[in-house]
């Protein structure tokens, strides 16, 4: 897979994201704008076209923007996981990290 730094730069105004796959073929993506700055609903939706553009298969991407991201029960902070079951037949399309390098300002 081609990596997501390219969904940094068409969304410079993100703080934090998390992006969860519940399942095959399905993402939910979680996005924290920087203080100050105001989206629109097609900037919103650019992140969402760019990230199913980094997919090989076509998929669901849906996109919202939110105030703040839990940290995961354990303290710490996920950018990126999964929600599907261990016995599950459908192979994720991302398996492990997806690889964004974007560290929020």
């Amino acid at each position: 897979m081609s990596s997501v730094m390219p969904l940094m730069h068409c969304a410079p105004w993100v703080r934090r994201y998390q992006i969860v796959q519940a399942e095959s073929g399905r993402f939910r993506v979680q996005l924290v704008p920087l203080l100050g700055t105001d989206p629109s609903s097609e900037a919103v939706a650019n992140v969402g076209r760019a990230l199913a553009a980094t997919l090989a298969e076509p998929v669901r991407v849906e996109v919202m923007l939110v105030e703040q991201i839990a940290a995961a029960k354990n303290g710490k902070f996920r950018p990126y996981y999964l929600l599907l079951p261990e016995s599950s037949p459908s192979r994720p399309i991302c398996s492990g990290r997806i690889p964004f390098s974007f560290i929020p300002g």
